[in-house]
Parts: structure tokens; C-alpha cells; sequence
């Protein structure tokens, strides 16, 4: 062999060294895992939208891609395998033509044989689009085949027939349970699949890795010191390079994490600046009121002119006494009323800067809740107004003060005396309270706010013959009284007779709650442990409708200005909204306690609280069909604790009997009361006593009982 023609071949060799160099060094070989990541994230940010029901938007752009990638990864994983074919005739280089021809053959044939198998343990389009599910297009993942033939993993099935009951692949109606099956033979296939891919990548790998290594060992005796120092200077160069480009994907990955930053404070920017230009038009407003404000009325002018001619009159004709010095009279001499305002925003700042980050949160919400809208002349008048409602709400009460106590059980022998329900009548001249003593007992309350101090008896008491759970009264007829107990039975009382009017059986285990309708006080509702929320009528023995609620039923109450839907809570920590005139199925489904729902309570006609064993309230918009707030603060894990709203507030027992004031705005209580005393005037001994019921008055009244007996009248200060 010529010299020259060694130098052509040691070119042609180094050539071949620099492309599979170029393929082992600068491109990892393709692997099943980089495929994988691929599409597991397209998997991830389709299942994120739990499967739309219509996925042939986003075939396209998946299928696209895949190509590409596919079109990419063999254009690049065919070059070391050229490198090897150009690397063996001169492995194999003799002075004999025949066996440079043999050797040449040889080496076609193995590039041919090798250049047939998937190099990267991947299989053909063919057998891979087999293996590939179609929905998340990912080899499958525990394969399930439906009815009309084709396999899907079965996360991914499930996901889209929840959405569209039909075949994702042909719109052949599939149900879950029925056409679905898991296809084990595809399993097993996708298992050993796994098994050979993960091996094949391995060898091929490594022989790729080695080729260089190989040819330097076999053409040792043939190279000089110029060919290896011109492999070293190649191999330099390609250091360089990869050096180069992997300083240049650094930098573009830091340059994308950067911009990425930018976008984001700027969006924060421009958010401060839009809820700043909101503060700030509405401090305007707010000083254009204060200025108002600065000058008194004329009717106060003429009170305080009335005032002073009084003091000067009684300083006149009693001159002694004017000139004497008390200094009891000058210490409880009335504060100037610039002095009383600086009192009084003083302790209400206190109360402010307590509750100041989510009233700062509430402010924002309540303004608008998508900042893209930048319509803020048109809301501004409207959400001041609710702000500053919501400061009113929250520093309007400072206390809760008990003022009078009520006993339910007056047998002092009796183990347990729990009042499950406390209500008052139309015209909260009296209270009904019913417990587990069998006894529903009804008070004046009028008497005993103005005698808070004493003994109390009932003016009425009627026996029933189980424990009693609920209690309703009519808020138009006043002398009906309705309740529920433990043996499933609502029962119908004249309150001022003391007598019964009418029994309901039909419950077959215990009834949690009943309500009357208050706009057709004809009808009640009732929630039993049976699974169902019957609706009745004073006028019938039997009940009208029977709703199938599948779970317990703890509670059940009457939209306040309509007698065809009910909402109820159930022990499937689910709230069912119902139209009576289509019971079949639910109007609305509300989810998000995780525990039994225990009370609902409309605070206006679009709005609700639930209770829930979670230790959570929550507040839901009933149209919108979303929970606007949870509150969190008192103890609620299994007993029923009460619950009732009143004018944007919310009252609530607790399990370490305490009684807990929210505002509708903040998620943490406002006020708290602890029942530290029983009955007989002795403190609690850490007893296991809970509030069981709660109740509010058309004042600024509050009536709580707790497990043991104690009826406490409270006074929002």
C-alpha cells in the first residue's frame, strides 16, 4: 500500500472518528426515556384538564411532534453506524485485492444487519403504534381494552369515558364497569418489550462508546506521529465544541429562567399598580366624605346650643355650687366629642390591624377579581360601599357577655341532659330548646332578659317518647312546633296547647333535622339516617315527595324565598341542591368538605354556610356553584355543634366548648365565648363537654347550649 494511499485512508479514518465522536459525545444516543419524558408531559398537561371531551384539538400537535422527533433521532443515530462501516475496510486494509473486497462485503453486510435493528431499543412505527396508546400517546400503562377492540391504559380510558362514554379511538358507546376489560396479553408483551428495549440500548451504547477506542488499538502499526497528532487535535477541536455548546445551552437555559422572572415581577408590577391606583381613588372618595364630615348637622348645632344654655341657667341659679370643686364631677364629666371619636377609632384600630392582611385580600377580591377587566369607575361606588360595610361588621362587636343562664334539665340525677336544638318563634318572644331528655321545653325570653338573675322556669314543656335531634318553629303560624328524634318519627305540636297535632312515620331510621318552609309555612322538610329527605304537609298524614339522597342525611333546610328547593348535607361529605319539582336528580352537587356535612344555613338567597365535622365552615355561592371562603378556628370532629347566620355573621359551637363569631369577610373568628361554669355555678373539672346547639335572636342576642344542659344567653357588645 502507497504512502498516499495510507494518508487517504488515515483521512478517511479520522473523518469517521470526528462523526462518531461527534454522535457518542455531542448527542446522547436516543433512549426510550427521552421519548418518555416527552410524553409524559404532554400526558400531564392534557390530564391536568381532566381529558376534554373533545381531544382531536390536541392530536395534531402531538402527533407532529412525535414525528419530528422520530424524523430527528434517525438522521442522528445513523451516523456512528456509518462511522463503523467506514472505520472496518481500513481495520481490514492488506495487500491483497481480494480480501480488501472480502473485508469490504463483510463490513456491507453488517452495516446492512445492523442498520435493520432499531438501534435505540425502540421498535419499528409499525409494532410502536401497537404499544402506543392513544390518548396519551405513551407506551401503554397497564393496558385495558374496551368492547370495540382497542387498548388504552387504564388510567387514560377511565379519565375519558368519565367525560364522553364513548370510545376515544371509534365513538363506540363504552361504559367503565360494563365495556372495559384489562387486557392482560398486552401486558405481558409491553413487559418484555420493556425488558429487550432496556437491554438493546445498553449494548448498543457501549459499542458506539468503544469504536473509537477499537480503531486506535487496531490501526497502532499503521499510524504515525503526524496521524496521531492530528486525531489529537481533532479530538481538541470536538472538545471545544462540545464545550462551546454546552456554555451556550447554560447561558440560553439562564437567559430563559431570567425572562421568565421579568414576566413575572412585571406582572406583579403591574398588579400592585392597578390595586394602587385603586386605593388611591378610593382615599379620594373617602376624604371628600370626611371633609362632609367636618362641620356637625344643623339639628346637633342646635343640641349642643341647647346644652350650653342649660349649664349656663343651672350655673346661675345655684352660684355656690358652681364655684365648689369636685373632683369626682370633673373626672366623670363627659369627654369632648373630639376626644370621644379618638377613643372610640382607637380601640376599633386595634381591631383593624388584627384582621388587617385579609381585609387587604378581601379589599383586592372584592374590586375585581380578574385585574384584565380595568373598569374601575364603573365597580368602584359599588365595592366601597361593601368595604366599608365589612370594617362596620368587624369592629362592631367587642365582646360576647353572658347575661342570663337557663337550665333544660331540672332532674339532677339524670347522666345526660344535651340540648340538640335551640329556636326561636316568630316573634322572638319565646325559645323552644329539645335535647336527649325526651323533653322539648319552651321559655319566655322577654322575662328573662329582664330578669336575668333567678331561676327559670318553662311556661310550657312537652313529653315525646325518644330523644329529640331537631327542633322548628313555624314562622307563620305561632303556635306550631315541629320536631324530629332519634326513632325516625317528625312530630307536629300546638306550642300554646301543649298538645299534639300530628305524628309522621315513614322514616325508618333517625331523623337529624326538620324545617318548615318559611315561604309556604304548609310544608316541612325532614333528613334521616334512611338516606332520605321526605317533604310534608301540615294538612296530610303522609308525606309528599321522597328524595334518595345514597348517604345519611344530617341536615336539610328551604331556600328562604322559595318552596321548590331544599338543600341538604350528608355523611358522603357532599351538599345537594334540589328542585322538588324534578327530583330525580341534584340542580347542584357541592364538594369540598372531607368529612360529614352536619348544618346548612342560607345567609341570603345566593349564599350558604356549611358545617362539616372537618373543623371547617364554609361559605358557597349557590348559582356559581363555587365555596367563596373557609373558616377555621373552632373544634368540630364529631358531634353536631350548631350553626346559625344572621346579618353577614356566623355563629358556631365547638367540641372545646366554645362558642365562635365569624364575619362573612374573614376566615378567622371575630369573638369567642367559653362556657367556664355548669349549671349548678361550678367550674367545668376538663370534662368532655361540647356546644350542641347555637341560636340567634332579631337582636343583638345569642342563645347557646352545650352537652351539659347549660343554656347561656349572650349579648354581642
Amino acid at each position: 500500500m502507497s504512502k498516499k494511499a495510507s494518508s487517504n485512508s488515515l483521512s478517511s479514518a479520522v473523518s469517521a472518528i470526528s462523526t462518531a465522536g461527534s454522535s457518542v459525545s455531542g448527542r446522547p444516543p436516543i433512549s426510550r426515556s427521552s421519548n418518555s419524558s416527552r410524553s409524559s408531559t404532554n400526558s400531564i398537561n392534557e390530564r391536568s384538564n381532566e381529558v376534554p371531551p373533545n381531544t382531536s384539538n390536541a392530536a395534531p400537535t402531538l402527533t407532529s411532534t412525535t414525528t419530528n422527533n422520530s424524523s430527528s433521532n434517525t438522521s442522528d443515530a445513523s451516523n456512528p453506524l456509518e462511522s463503523n462501516a467506514s472505520v472496518i475496510p481500513i481495520q481490514a486494509s492488506s495487500n491483497s485485492n481480494d480480501t480488501n473486497y472480502n473485508s469490504s462485503t463483510k463490513s456491507e453486510n453488517v452495516y446492512q444487519r445492523i442498520k435493520k435493528r432499531p438501534i435505540t431499543g425502540v421498535l419499528s412505527n409499525d409494532a410502536d403504534a401497537e404499544l402506543t396508546c392513544p390518548i396519551c400517546f405513551d407506551i401503554i400503562d397497564v393496558a385495558h381494552v374496551t368492547k370495540c377492540g382497542h387498548s388504552f391504559c387504564q388510567v387514560c380510558i377511565q379519565t375519558a369515558l368519565e367525560h364522553t362514554h364513548r370510545c376515544p379511538k371509534c365513538n363506540t358507546p363504552c361504559t367503565i364497569n360494563k365495556d372495559v376489560f384489562p387486557n392482560f396479553t398486552l401486558n405481558q408483551i409491553i413487559e418484555r418489550y420493556k425488558e429487550v428495549s432496556h437491554t438493546k440500548k445498553f449494548k448498543v451504547s457501549q459499542a458506539t462508546s468503544n469504536t473509537i477506542l477499537e480503531f486506535i488499538n487496531s490501526a497502532q502499526g499503521e499510524l504515525n506521529i503526524e496521524d496521531v497528532n492530528n486525531i489529537i487535535e481533532l479530538l481538541a477541536q470536538k472538545k471545544e465544541e462540545l464545550k462551546f455548546t454546552n456554555k451556550k445551552v447554560n447561558e440560553l437555559l439562564l437567559f430563559d429562567f431570567l425572562k421568565h422572572l421579568q414576566q413575572s415581577k412585571t406582572e406583579e408590577l403591574n398588579k400592585i399598580q392597578y390595586e394602587l391606583q385603586m386605593v388611591n381613588e378610593d382615599c379620594k372618595q373617602v376624604e371628600e366624605c370626611l371633609s362632609t364630615l367636618k362641620t356637625k348637622p344643623d339639628q346637633l348645632l342646635k343640641l349642643d346650643n341647647k346644652s350650653n344654655d342649660q349649664q349656663q341657667l343651672t350655673s346661675i341659679t345655684s352660684p355656690t355650687k358652681s364655684t365648689e370643686i369636685n373632683p369626682i364631677e370633673n373626672i366623670q364629666s363627659p369627654q369632648s366629642p373630639n376626644n370621644r371619636i379618638q377613643t372610640i377609632l382607637n380601640n376599633k384600630k386595634r381591631i383593624i390591624n388584627r384582621y388587617f392582611d385579609e381585609l387587604s385580600q378581601t379589599y383586592v377580591q372584592s374590586h375585581n377579581k380578574d385585574l384584565t377587566d380595568f373598569n374601575l369607575k364603573g365597580t368602584q361606588p359599588v365595592v366601597l360601599d361593601h368595604i366599608r360595610s365589612t370594617v362596620n361588621k368587624i369592629t362592631n362587636y367587642t365582646e360576647l357577655r353572658s347575661i342570663a343562664s337557663v337550665n333544660y334539665n331540672s332532674d339532677l340525677h339524670s347522666v345526660s341532659s344535651i340540648v340538640s336544638s335551640v329556636d326561636f318563634d316568630k316573634s322572638y318572644e319565646h325559645f323552644a330548646m329539645a335535647g336527649v331528655t325526651k323533653r322539648i321545653k319552651i321559655f319566655d325570653f322577654v322575662n328573662i332578659i329582664d330578669r336575668p338573675y333567678g331561676v327559670h322556669y318553662p311556661q310550657y314543656e312537652m313529653v315525646h317518647n325518644a330523644k329529640l335531634s331537631c327542633v322548628s318553629w313555624n314562622r307563620y303560624f305561632r303556635q306550631q312546633l315541629a320536631c324530629s328524634d332519634y326513632d325516625g318519627v317528625v312530630t307536629l305540636w300546638d306550642a300554646e296547647a301543649g298538645s299534639l297535632i300530628r305524628s309522621y312515620q315513614e322514616h325508618e331510621k333517625r331523623c337529624w333535622g326538620v324545617q318548615f318552609c318559611d315561604v309556604d309555612p304548609r310544608l316541612l322538610a325532614s333528613g334521616s339516617d334512611d338516606s332520605k329527605v321526605k317533604i310534608w304537609s301540615t294538612n296530610s298524614d303522609y308525606s309528599l315527595l321522597s328524595i334518595d339522597a345514597k348517604s345519611n342525611v344530617c341536615c336539610v333546610v328551604f331556600k328562604p324565598d322559595s318552596k321548590f328547593h331544599v338543600l341538604f348535607g350528608t355523611a358522603d361529605h357532599n351538599i345537594h341542591y334540589y328542585d322538588i319539582r324534578n327530583a330525580k336528580e341534584p340542580v347542584s352537587l357541592f364538594r369540598g368538605h372531607k368529612k360529614a356535612v352536619s348544618y346548612v344555613k342560607f345567609s341570603n338567597e345566593n349564599e350558604f354556610v356549611s358545617a362539616s365535622t372537618d373543623s371547617t365552615l364554609k361559605l358557597w355561592k349557590l348559582n356559581e356553584g363555587q365555596c367563596i371562603r373557609s373558616f377555621t378556628g373552632h373544634v368540630n370532629e364529631k358531634n353536631f355543634v350548631g350553626l346559625e347566620t344572621h346579618n353577614g355573621y356566623i355563629v358556631t359551637g365547638s367540641e372545646n366548648n366554645t362558642v365562635h363569631l365569624y364575619c362573612n369577610e374573614l376566615s378567622k373568628p371575630l369573638l369567642t365565648y367559653k362556657f367556664d361554669e355548669n349549671g349548678n355555678g361550678k367550674k367545668d373539672e376538663g370534662l368532655n363537654d361540647f356546644v350542641s346547639a347555637v341560636c340567634w335572636s332579631n337582636q343583638n342576642y345569642l342563645l347557646a347550649a352545650n352537652s351539659q344542659g347549660v343554656v347561656k344567653v349572650l349579648e354581642l357588645i
